[in-house]
Parts: structure tokens; C-alpha cells; sequence
């Protein structure tokens, strides 16, 4: 059996043909390019017998880790399923362009890529992460990453009564008030 002309596992390795000439298998979609892809299957008869359908591969996009904080460095997109040999032109984080590293990935021969990004400004929670690529008919694919809220103070250390400390969050839930922080697990008046 083959796949996009490259020979395809499948389960049971060698099915066997009913009396009725029938005959069942599974199979797991390897990597390969986006679109209809030809799966071909022949019988070992004297005069072997065969016959061809096709199966629609569809993009998909992955990110690792699937949460961190704004700032986090080199979260990393993988893409599978995309148009061999394009490139990701449009990569979008909450709707908002987002800049990756290639800054145009180039799709590989079996369909896939990736590109590293900073995690952007951006509200907590779930933030929705799209790539497309330049075919004609593009392929799209999204994914989600959950945005960690983080707290930094400036400067790190000084003297008790030391005035102008300064905190600072990132990845709050937007419009929302700050209504409790703590020092050294005590209320602290801000």
C-alpha cells in the first residue's frame, strides 16, 4: 500500500481477503503535504489487482509549552499538514500578527515547519495562535496557548522605608483591579 507514493504501515501489516473479496486495514496519516493525498492498495494475485481513493490531509499546529508567561523566549509552533514547499506568511496571536523566528518559515516536503516566537503582550488565559501559508488555496491551522500572569518588582532588594519600589504584572485578566498584595504574606499598601 502506499501513500502519496511512499509505502504506508498499516494494521494488520499483510490483511487477508475475505472469500467475498473483501478486506480491512487501519492506518496512521504519516506526514505529508496538504490536500488530497492517493492511497493506493494491490492484492499479491497472479494478475495482482488494484486500487486507488484519496484522503484530504488537513493542517494542524501545535505549540510547546502550552502556557507561559509574557516575555516567555522561544515558545516553539509546529506545523503539519501545510502546502509542501510554501511558506508561513501569516502567523496571528490573539488576532494580532505575531513575529516568528524564521520570520517566513518554509514548508518542508512532508507538510510540516516551525518557528519559534516571544509570547506578547497579552491578557490572561487562553489566547487563540493561527498559522496560514501562501498557496493559493492556503493552508490554516490554529492552536491555543494560555497566557501566565508574572510579577516583577524594581529594584530587587533596598532598605526597609525605602520609597519608589515599583511592581510590575504582566498576563492579568484585562479590566480587571488588583485588589490584594501581599509582602512577605502580610497586606501591603500600594
Amino acid at each position: 500500500m502506499t501513500f502519496a507514493g511512499i509505502t504506508l504501515p498499516v494494521s494488520p501489516a499483510t490483511p487477508t481477503v475475505a472469500a467475498n473479496g473483501s478486506w480491512t486495514a487501519t492506518f496512521t496519516v504519516p506526514a505529508s503535504s496538504h490536500g488530497a493525498q492517493t492511497i493506493t492498495a494491490a492484492d499479491n494475485a497472479t494478475t495482482p489487482l488494484s486500487a486507488s481513493t484519496t484522503f484530504t490531509v488537513n493542517a494542524s499546529l501545535s505549540v510547546l509549552p502550552a502556557n507561559d508567561t509574557v516575555g516567555a523566549t522561544g515558545v516553539t509552533l509546529t506545523g503539519n499538514g501545510y502546502t509542501a514547499g510554501k511558506s508561513i506568511t501569516s502567523v496571528t496571536f490573539n488576532a494580532t500578527t505575531l513575529t516568528v523566528t524564521p520570520t517566513t518559515p518554509t514548508v518542508a516536503t512532508n507538510g510540516t515547519w516551525t518557528a519559534t516566537f516571544t509570547v506578547p503582550a497579552s491578557s490572561h488565559g487562553s489566547q487563540t495562535i493561527t498559522a496560514a501559508d501562501n498557496a493559493t488555496v492556503p493552508a490554516s491551522a490554529s492552536t491555543s496557548f494560555t497566557v501566565n500572569a508574572a510579577l516583577t518588582v524594581l529594584p530587587t532588594s533596598g532598605r526597609i522605608g525605602a520609597t519608589g519600589v515599583t511592581l510590575a504584572g504582566t498576563g492579568y485578566t484585562a479590566g480587571k483591579s488588583i485588589t490584594s498584595v501581599t509582602f512577605g504574606g502580610s497586606p501591603l499598601t500600594i
